[in-house]
């Protein structure tokens, strides 16, 4: 070979290492489809959750959605069942590569479980046959449900430990399906959940740990891309020009491969060549070793040159109008959504900001904004041909606080009403769980009644029980505002 055609060979590496750090990866997706205990209730905020805090700790390869619903059922008979609500269409959209079923809690509740038991492996496994429509077939983990303390939950809690676990690792055996187990390593973690079934953030943490765990158990692919001659390693990106060559040769070497991409390709070999590159996509391959746990890995092939329909910013600040702008000066406290438009919905979405922050969507929400969140926001759009364009949002964060609507909720027999007075009969149950999320809520009402969490419930109740229930809200901004809930004896 030439000293010239060297040196080009050496240019030419050099920058397309450069050029694909520019690129977003494509993350593999991970949808989450669950209860309270996933959602978040008990948490500080969403990001506090099990599912966000997995997500810190497995990195920025993967993107999690969590589509849980707080009150909801495996059981599609039961009067709160999670195949009725928005974010099960939601979940089933997002088209997940790796699938969490996190379900059954309330299933296992004595007055629902003795009579839909039967019903819960057939709706289990009908679930996962919407999931896998279409020829889709998502990695899928089930989780054992975390333990239930307390006398008050003891027989809720046998049903979980004798008919509902076993039932649970019954079905996964099945479907091919992974465990998750939540159970087995919490059993006397009752101070992570202070309420007795949801985990408080230290809870979260723990919970988050063990998903982590077990979806690392995997063989881990170490990505190897190479664009003509030129190496890129440790990069899922690739940048070629129009007619080019591409090879992905990930590891290991041992083990099985499936591969899938734009325009029907599929290949089971490991290393994949693609010549005369037209067009590009996102490639994904999915490894199984020799135990049988699977692994995946999405590549982006983006053709030199070729950019995505361009973005235009826009921004809604404290829920007020949308302003086609893409710098932005507020208060702390306040909430603003970054809402990047295009031409072209088609395509993925992937940001970067301050302090780590990453997300897999369209429309970003920033609530009880801090100085600390101020800076550059960085989205990457990439269409279905692997091409991108990108835009950046600046948010600057000063002056007075801002305190949020707090907004009243009251649930009975659950129902959850917007409003601050209710009408309850003696001996009925009930809770309250205003908004907003982000924030601490200290309780105190009639009968001594004291409560550290957001949600807080009420049971049995009476005439002593009857009264103002005096919510005190905090956040990070500094906010401090009250609430009242009234609650009244009906008679």
């Amino acid at each position: 070979m030439k000293k010239t055609e060297l040196l080009f060979l050496f240019i030419f590496t050099l920058l397309s290492a450069v050029y694909s750090k520019l690129y977003s990866q494509q993350p593999i997706r991970i949808v989450c489809v669950g209860n309270s205990i996933t959602e978040g209730f008990g948490n500080t905020s969403e990001e506090a959750a099990w599912p966000a805090q997995a997500n810190k700790l497995l990195g920025n390869r993967y993107a999690f959605s969590n589509c849980a619903v707080s009150g909801t059922t495996m059981f599609k008979n039961s009067n709160a069942p999670y195949w009725k609500t928005e974010r099960y269409a939601k979940a089933k959209s997002l088209n997940p590569q790796i699938l969490i079923i996190a379900l059954g809690t309330n299933d296992a509740d004595p007055w629902r479980w003795n009579s839909l038991k039967n019903e819960f492996k057939s709706d289990y496994l009908d679930m996962v046959k919407e999931f896998r429509q279409g020829g889709k077939d998502p990695i899928i983990y089930v989780c054992l449900p975390p333990p239930l303390f307390g006398p008050q939950k003891a027989a809720q809690n046998t049903v979980v430990e004798n008919e509902l676990i076993p039932l649970i690792k019954e079905i996964a055996g099945e479907i091919g399906a992974y465990i998750i187990d939540y159970h087995q390593p919490l059993i006397n973690a009752n101070k992570q959940f202070p309420d007795n079934v949801h985990p408080d953030d230290a809870g979260a943490v723990l919970m988050a740990q063990i998903a982590y765990d077990h979806i690392k158990k995997a063989q881990i692919i170490v990505p190897h891309v190479s664009v003509k001659k030129g190496k890129v390693s440790d990069e899922t990106v690739a940048i070629v020009k129009e007619g080019g060559t591409v090879t992905f040769a990930p590891k290991p070497i041992n083990g099985t491969w499936i591969w899938t991409g734009p325009n029907g390709f599929s290949s089971n070999n490991r290393v994949v060549t693609l010549k005369n590159v037209k067009n590009g996509g996102i490639y994904t391959a999915v490894h199984t070793n020799n135990e049988g746990q699977r692994s995946i890995i999405n590549f982006l092939v983006s053709i030199k040159g070729r950019e995505a329909s361009p973005i235009t910013p826009s921004i809604q600040n404290k829920n007020r109008e949308w302003i086609k702008t893409n710098t932005l000066s507020t208060n702390p406290g306040t909430t603003i959504v970054l809402s990047p438009q295009t031409k072209d919905e088609n395509g993925t979405w992937t940001w970067a900001g301050p302090n780590s922050f990453f997300a897999c969507k369209r429309d970003i929400r920033l609530d009880t904004l801090t100085p600390t969140q101020a800076g550059e926001y960085i989205v990457t759009y990439t269409d279905k041909e692997g091409s991108q364009s990108r835009s950046s949002f600046f948010v600057t964060v000063e002056g007075e606080v801002v305190c949020p609507d707090l907004i009243p909720y009251i649930n009975i027999n659950g129902k959850w009403q917007s409003t601050d007075v209710m009408e309850v009969k003696e001996g009925q149950s009930l809770s309250f769980g205003p908004h907003p999320f982000n924030g601490e809520w200290i309780w105190k009402g009639p009968d001594g009644f004291n409560c550290d969490r957001r949600e807080a419930s009420v049971s049995n109740f009476n005439s002593q029980k009857a009264g103002e229930y005096i919510g005190t809200f905090t956040n990070a901004a500094g906010c401090k505002a009250e609430l009242i809930i009234t609650l009244k004896l009906k008679k």
